[in-house]
């Protein structure tokens, strides 16, 4: 019985023990937690090494931050640089273009190579030996050929024009070194100016030439100048030559076996064959344009 009773107390002293130690446990830790606890809100003060860690991430989100503001606003700018230099790009494409986005007159001369009537295909063989082709479907066409005095004073004036460029003598009276004769009704409409169906509507009174002064003429190819002089109701005796401008005024014109005489009278298309000099005034293609460039007029020497 006694050894019964000794072994229940051991067992007792034993548990109690177990017990005791558990409370201390307890105690230790509630201890812990209170004295970490409440430190930092007593002190009111932050270590520096704990105000350096939380202001590190803080910096480093505040210069992410930046560096994404500058980000931004640099993406925006060169967007900006971008677009302003594409007009200064294509004005710069079209700095062969006029206001109006035509390209200049250029000219083309040589001889005919070859002209396919049923494309209006026209191929010129220039002087450099390279062939340039032309749409001369919509092109005007006119012949130029050098007359003998005596073919030129056979001439019937009825409709036509005498043009020539040269300043006044003395007397008045003009001494050109070549002239030439305009079939006004033939021209019709006629893209270089000589416009209308009756004869002499481009003609104009003589002026005294102005230096520097220019002016478009009549003729195809001719070299420009205020001189133009346009003559109609002409009439040819000898070597004097008489007609009136558009304003009335009388003129008369000296000839000489030295004066060249021209006749410019109107052609088609399909009058063009192999061999035939020739000038032909044209627009320029565009990069994206397909196909030959359009002729506007073509002149023929004959």
């Amino acid at each position: 019985m006694k050894g019964f009773i000794s072994r229940r107390l051991k067992s007792m002293t034993a548990l109690a023990a177990l017990a005791v130690a558990s409370l201390l446990l307890v105690l230790l830790a509630a201890c812990g937690d209170a004295t970490a606890t409440p430190a930092p809100a007593t002190s009111g003060v932050t270590s520096p090494a704990t105000t350096s860690a939380a202001s590190t991430p803080t910096a480093a989100a505040t210069t992410a931050a930046s560096t994404t503001a500058a980000a931004t606003t640099a993406a925006p700018t060169t967007s900006a640089a971008s677009t302003t230099s594409t007009p200064a790009a294509t004005s710069g494409t079209g700095s062969s273009a006029t206001a109006t986005g035509k390209k200049s007159l250029e000219t083309a001369k040589g001889t005919v190579d070859s002209f396919d009537s049923s494309t209006g295909t026209l191929a010129v063989k220039e002087a450099n030996g390279q062939t340039a082709d032309f749409n001369a479907t919509k092109a005007t066409v006119v012949a130029v050929s050098k007359l003998s005095l005596a073919d030129f004073s056979g001439l019937s004036f009825t409709g036509k024009t005498v043009e020539f460029n040269a300043q006044p003598g003395t007397d008045g009276s003009y001494s050109p070194t070549s002239l030439t004769v305009v079939d006004q009704t033939a021209m019709a409409n006629n893209v270089k100016g000589t416009k209308g169906t009756s004869a002499g509507t481009s003609a104009k009174a003589p002026k005294t030439k102005k230096a520097g002064a220019t002016a478009a003429t009549t003729t195809p190819g001719a070299t420009s100048t205020s001189d133009r002089v346009v003559l109609q109701n002409v009439t040819v005796s000898g070597d004097t030559l008489t007609g009136t401008t558009a304003t009335g005024t009388s003129v008369t014109v000296h000839l000489n076996d030295a004066t060249t005489l021209n006749q410019r009278v109107a052609e088609k298309p399909s009058d063009l064959t192999a061999g035939d000099k020739l000038t032909v005034d044209f627009r320029a293609q565009g990069k994206k344009a397909t196909g030959p460039a359009n002729a506007l007029a073509i002149v023929i020497e004959k």
